[in-house]
C-alpha cells in the first residue's frame, strides 16, 4: 500500500537572499519528495516565505521601500534560486496572505476558547533612543544558562536553551547599541505546561533519538509558557480585539505550512480538510535545522493538538552548514553568494555534494572546497558520468549510434536490478550519503568491467569488433539502472542522458528490460570539471 506525505521545509525569511544553509535543507526535502513520487507515494511538498516581524519592517524603512515591494523582491529572488537548484515544490507560498491571517486568527480563537491562552503583564525590553520595543533578534547579551556571550534574545545558539529576552545578562540593543530599559506590557501566552503529557507521548515516537534526548533535557528544565504576542509597532497580523498587539512571527510562520497547503489544494481541486483532521492518513513531516527544534517539537505540536488538528508524524532535524570548519558568515568570507554559484556551476553539483554528506544525523555538515572539487571531478564526472561518455562515443563512432542486439551478461543486469530494495530503504531513511556510496561502488564495478573487456582494443580485431558494441551496450544498461537509482538526487543528469539515449524518461518500467537494438544520439558534453581556482568567483 502506498504512503501519503505532507512535507515541509523551514520558511526562509523574506528580508534577504537565500544562503547555502537554506539550499542544503531544500535539497534534503526535495530528494525525499522526488523519491516518494518516484515510487508512487502521494506526496505534497510545501514551503514559502516568512514575511512578518520587526526586521522586515525596519529593513523597509532603512531601504526606503514599501514592505510589499520588499517582500515581492525577495520572493522573486528566492523563486529564481529555487528554480535553478531544481527544487520541485508543489507550492511555495508566503505568510503575508489572506489564508494565513484567517488560519492564525481561527486557531488563536480556538485555543483561547479552550483556555490554552492566558494574558499576563510582563516586562519587555524597550529601546529608549529608537522608541521601539525590541524583538528577540534585535537584542544581544549573555545566555542565562550556559553564559555564552553574543546571544540573541530567544534561543542560545550554543546550548539551544529557550528564554525570554529579559532573561539575557547584560542585554544591548542592536539598533542603538544602548542598554534597553524594561517596561511592563500586557501579553498573550500559550500555556505549554497543559500539554506536558501529550508532548511526552508524542516526543517518544520521534525517529531521531538524539533529538528526543535534547527535548527531554528541556522537559526537565520546565515547560515555559510561550509569549505569542508583540507590541506595536510591528509588521504582522493583528490579534483579534486588541488594537495594540500583533501575533508573534513564530505563531503565524508555522501556520504558513497550512496556508501553502491550502493554496495547493485550491489549485489542484483537493479537499484541504483531509490533511488536517487528527485521523488523517497523511504523514505530516517537517525538515528543519537544529536551531529551531524547540519551536517545531514543543510549541507547534502542542499548538496543533490544542486546535484538534493533525500533528506531525515526525520531525527530521539536520545540523548547521559550516565552511572549512567555520560558521558561515560574511565577515569571515565563508558566506556563499547562491546566485553567483549557479551562474558558474551546475545545480547537480551542489545537489550531489550535499547528498554525499546528508544522513539521519543532526551533526553539522562541513563544506570543504577541496572536498567539493574532488567529489565532483573525480567521483561524479570521472567515475560516474565517464561511463556513459566512454560507451556512447564508442557506439556512435564505430556502430552508427546503434546499440547491440543484446547485452552480454544478463546475470549482471539482473544483479543491478536487485539493488532497488536496498536503494529504496536508504532513501526512505534519508541516508542519502549511503545512496551515493552504494551507487559509486557499482560505478567502480562497471569501470572495472570496461577495463577488463577493453572495448577500444576489441575494435582493432575484426573477430572481436562487434563484441565491443556488446560490451558497451551492457555497460550502458548497467549505467542506466544507476541513473534511475540516483534520479531523485541528480534530475538534470538523468534528463540529459535520457535525451542522448533517445528516451522520453528513465523510469522503473524502462529499466526492467535491457535497452538493445536501439538508436541513440552522439554524446553531448553534460558536465564541465571544476577548476578550484574558480571557486573564488562565488565566495
Amino acid at each position: 500500500m502506498s504512503e501519503r506525505f505532507f512535507l515541509t521545509s523551514a520558511l526562509p525569511y523574506a528580508n534577504g537572499a537565500l544562503h547555502m544553509g537554506h539550499i542544503m535543507e531544500f535539497i534534503q526535502v526535495d530528494i525525499f519528495s522526488r523519491y516518494n513520487k518516484l515510487v508512487n507515494n502521494f506526496c505534497v511538498y510545501v514551503s514559502g516565505d516568512d514575511c512578518h516581524g520587526t526586521p522586515i519592517m525596519l529593513k523597509s524603512i532603512n531601504e526606503k521601500m514599501s514592505i510589499n515591494f520588499l517582500l515581492n523582491f525577495y520572493r522573486l529572488l528566492h523563486l529564481k534560486d529555487l528554480y535553478n537548484i531544481r527544487i520541485d515544490f508543489d507550492c511555495f507560498h508566503y505568510t503575508h496572505s489572506y489564508e494565513n491571517e484567517f488560519f492564525s486568527r481561527r486557531f488563536f480563537n480556538i485555543l483561547k476558547f479552550n483556555d490554552f491562552i492566558f494574558e499576563s503583564n510582563v516586562l519587555q525590553l524597550y529601546d529608549d533612543e529608537k522608541k521601539i520595543f525590541l524583538p528577540d533578534r534585535y537584542v544581544k547579551g549573555v545566555c542565562p544558562k550556559c553564559y555564552s556571550s553574543d546571544q540573541f534574545g530567544d534561543v542560545c545558539e550554543k546550548c539551544s536553551f529557550k528564554y525570554d529576552a529579559t532573561d539575557l545578562i547584560d542585554p544591548i540593543s542592536i539598533l542603538s547599541g544602548c542598554k534597553p530599559s524594561k517596561i511592563f506590557s500586557n501579553h498573550y501566552f500559550f500555556n505549554l505546561e497543559k500539554f506536558r503529557f501529550f508532548l511526552e507521548t508524542w516526543i517518544s515516537k520521534l525517529s531521531q533519538k538524539n533529538v528526543v534526548n535534547k527535548l527531554l533535557e528541556w522537559f526537565n528544565s520546565g515547560l515555559l509558557a510561550w509569549n505569542i504576542s508583540r507590541d506595536i509597532p510591528y509588521f504582522g497580523f493583528k490579534i483579534p480585539c486588541d488594537y495594540y498587539k500583533f501575533f508573534y512571527v513564530w505563531l503565524d510562520a508555522p501556520i504558513g505550512y497550512f496556508s501553502s497547503l491550502y493554496n495547493y489544494c485550491l489549485n489542484n481541486n483537493l479537499q484541504f480538510n483531509i490533511f488536517l483532521l487528527p485521523e488523517s492518513e497523511y504523514k505530516f513531516v517537517h525538515f528543519i535545522g537544529k536551531d529551531i527544534i524547540y519551536f517545531h517539537t514543543l510549541f507547534w505540536p502542542a499548538f496543533l493538538n490544542g486546535c484538534f488538528l493533525n500533528i506531525p508524524s515526525d520531525v527530521f532535524v539536520h545540523g548547521f552548514l559550516t565552511m572549512n570548519g567555520k560558521k558561515m558568515s560574511k565577515s569571515s568570507g565563508t558566506l556563499f553568494n547562491v546566485d553567483d554559484f549557479f551562474n558558474f556551476y551546475e545545480s547537480d553539483f551542489i545537489r550531489y555534494y550535499f547528498a554525499s554528506k546528508l544522513n539521519d544525523s543532526f551533526l553539522d555538515v562541513d563544506f570543504k572546497i577541496e572536498d567539493f572539487v574532488e567529489k565532483i571531478n573525480s567521483d561524479l564526472i570521472s567515475k560516474f558520468v565517464n561511463i556513459g561518455s566512454r560507451c556512447i562515443n564508442i557506439v556512435c563512432n564505430n556502430f552508427n549510434c546503434e546499440l547491440a542486439l543484446d547485452i552480454l551478461d544478463k546475470n549482471m543486469f539482473l544483479e543491478f536490478l536487485s539493488f532497488w530494495p536496498i536503494i529504496q530503504d536508504l532513501y526512505s531513511k534519508r541516508l542519502y550519503s549511503k545512496v551515493i556510496s552504494f551507487i559509486m561502488k557499482y560505478a567502480d564495478f562497471i569501470n572495472i568491467y570496461l577495463d577488463r573487456e577493453k572495448p577500444w582494443l576489441l575494435l582493432k580485431d575484426s573477430s572481436t569488433f562487434y563484441r565491443a558494441n556488446g560490451v558497451c551496450t551492457t555497460a550502458l544498461n548497467l549505467f542506466v539502472i544507476l541513473l534511475f537509482y540516483i534520479k531523485p538526487i541528480l534530475p538534470d543528469l538523468l534528463d540529459r542522458f535520457a535525451y542522448i539515449l533517445n528516451l522520453n524518461d528513465i523510469n522503473f518500467n524502462l529499466i526492467q528490460k535491457p535497452i538493445v537494438n536501439f538508436s541513440i544520439k552522439k554524446y553531448i558534453h553534460v558536465y564541465k570539471k571544476i577548476d578550484i581556482c574558480d571557486i573564488v568567483k562565488f565566495s
